[in-house]
């Protein structure tokens, strides 16, 4: 596990803001990219050529997206599998992912930020909204990029904030303070007597 700044270089230093990248030591099966995971304080993105999962309830609404269009499959507890190129899945929605094969990226949003909040009420009753693919084919050229390691973290930060534009048809959130801002005024309210 590294962090990873704006260039993508590595640091071992701790950073707050900056996003903790972990790549796989192989790809899932030859002649494919490893998977690798984006951690920040908000969110985290895994990106992957294959998985196959039971049934589970996630803690974060996320976003299921094909990378390269090819459908998914997403099982819900009643029902047959269902293709999907992209799908909303709401917090502690049961359900199932078969990519076997299939290029995906999966966006997670930690509860009680604005962009989870934005997605909460898109999934209807059973907590899983399929969504059009095509809605992100204008991504297509970064989200290959992303799947081969080609973004550092700063470019999949603002990636996923531009998937997420997409989605909800709303610019990002504002940006928090910067972390390092933060850190010298939380070390100045808790050192300097007032």
């Amino acid at each position: 596990l590294a962090h990873c700044g704006a260039g993508g270089s590595a640091d071992t230093r701790p950073a707050r803001n900056m996003a903790r990248v972990l790549k796989t030591s192989a790809p899932a099966a030859p002649g494919t990219p490893p998977a690798l995971l984006y951690v920040w304080d908000d969110r985290f993105l895994w990106v992957s050529s294959f998985f196959k999962g039971q049934m589970t309830r996630r803690y974060a609404t996320n976003l299921v997206l094909s990378v390269t269009g090819q459908p998914f499959l997403l099982q819900l507890p009643r029902g047959a599998p269902r293709p999907c190129g992209a799908a909303v899945c709401a917090a502690r929605a049961l359900r199932s992912l078969d990519a076997s094969g299939t290029p995906f990226l999966s966006l997670n949003l930690d509860p009680g930020t604005a962009e989870a909040a934005m997605l909460e009420g898109l999934p209807g009753a059973s907590g899983v909204m399929p969504v059009e693919r095509s809605r992100f084919a204008a991504l297509d050229g970064e989200l290959a990029a992303l799947l081969h390691g080609a973004l550092d973290a700063a470019q999949v930060r603002a990636l996923s904030d531009r998937i997420l534009a997409t989605l909800t048809g709303r610019p990002p959130a504002p940006k928090r303070i910067d972390a390092r801002v933060r850190r010298v005024a939380e070390h100045l309210r808790d050192e300097l007597p007032i």
